[in-house]
């Protein structure tokens, strides 16, 4: 049987799904190893039997780089990203072995100074030339891998998203007194909106934006809920003694999350820079209406303006604050929202991305 290598970053509940979609459908032996077990934060996922995991040690790593390039005899490379050094050395020793690589991306825009978009315009299109096909997650993805001429052909959109079927599943079946009682639960007035941030507690998320836009918007029956861990919590768990409107959730996972997102009114994320912002699709998979910044990466894919969620510049505090206002005041207008995004999400599967990616890789295998 062909085989397929898929090389990740680091276990996340997205990509874990995902290459169990990909494994239920695809019609080769599939083969896993990531770069690290926790990379970006502590996903407290256990570390499955059938993965593998690069050495620590520089010269065991490159040994098994080697191993797995040159012994294994794999049909196919599949890398995410090429942001890591690891990747770009797995994908250079895959060419010299004549064995084709598709590379999937959420990098959503040019960003740096000018120095660096100089080295980028001069190192990614040979790079890129090595790749034999590429997996954006959306139109921002599709076109940055572009704008280093790379042909339509070698891009093939996959729509980055979560498990989306099994969010509207477990939502479908929450009753109206499951949600009275969680806002009992967190002393939340059973009338009051609950806008609703999910996600890492740092600078670039905008939280101090969000708090401040709360604040300054002034409504009475609404009530703001943090969840997510980061550099910010004790400055949040701060903020929240001193406004009881406030409320810090901690760090939710699985049913927990969920369970919040049903109890949610709007779903606001303001960050500074996403590279696609995957709570985005949960929250409309929730039926959820979203306030989103336009610096996150599903912006141009996900959010229709007025349509599904409302769309503000990042970092305008006075843009944030009205558009909580807007909603807050329309009841009729966030159910339509919610109704919207909640159809648009639906065709955003786990199943539909895998079998995008698959049906792909068919051209190459």
């Amino acid at each position: 049987m062909k085989k397929i290598l898929l090389v990740y970053i680091e276990p996340t509940p997205y990509i874990v799904t995902l290459v169990d979609k990909i494994k239920e459908i695809c019609l080769y032996h599939i083969d896993v190893i990531f770069l690290a077990e926790n990379h970006s934060q502590n996903w407290n996922i256990p570390f499955c039997s059938s993965w593998r995991l690069l050495p620590e040690n520089y010269i065991k790593k490159l040994k098994t780089i080697i191993n797995f390039v040159y012994v294994k005899k794999y049909n196919l490379l599949h890398l995410a990203g090429w942001s890591e050094p690891v990747m770009a050395l797995f994908l250079l020793l895959a060419k010299h072995a004549r064995i084709p690589v598709s590379i999937e991306s959420d990098t959503p825009g040019h960003c740096g100074g000018m120095l660096k978009k100089i080295i980028k315009s001069i190192v990614y299109p040979p790079f890129f030339r090595k790749v034999d096909l590429f997996f954006p997650g959306g139109k921002k993805q599709a076109g940055y891998i572009a704008s280093y001429g790379v042909k339509n052909e070698r891009i093939v959109p996959v729509n980055m998203t979560v498990d989306v079927t099994a969010i509207q599943n477990y939502i479908s079946k929450k009753t109206e007194k499951e949600s009275l009682c969680l806002k009992k639960h967190y002393c939340i007035p059973a009338c009051d909106i609950i806008f609703y941030y999910a996600g890492r507690l740092v600078q670039g998320k905008g939280l101090k934006d969000l708090i401040a836009s709360f604040n300054a918007a002034g409504l009475a029956a609404a009530t703001l809920v943090i969840a997510g861990e980061g550099d910010l919590k004790t400055w949040l768990e701060e903020v929240c003694k001193h406004n009881p409107k406030i409320i810090y959730a901690g760090y939710l996972r699985a049913s927990k999350l969920l369970d919040v997102y049903h109890m949610a009114d709007v779903f606001v994320f303001p960050s500074y820079k996403d590279a696609w912002g995957l709570v985005i699709n949960e929250a409309m998979a929730a039926k959820l209406p979203v306030i989103v910044s336009d610096a996150v990466g599903c912006v141009e894919d996900l959010v229709i303006e007025g349509e599904t969620g409302l769309i503000i510049k990042a970092g305008d505090v006075s843009a944030l604050e009205n558009a909580m206002i807007r909603l807050a005041k329309s009841p009729i207008e966030r159910m339509q929202m919610a109704h919207a995004g909640s159809r648009k999400i639906s065709e955003w599967t786990l199943e539909n991305e895998a079998k995008k990616i698959c049906s792909a890789w068919e051209k190459l295998v």
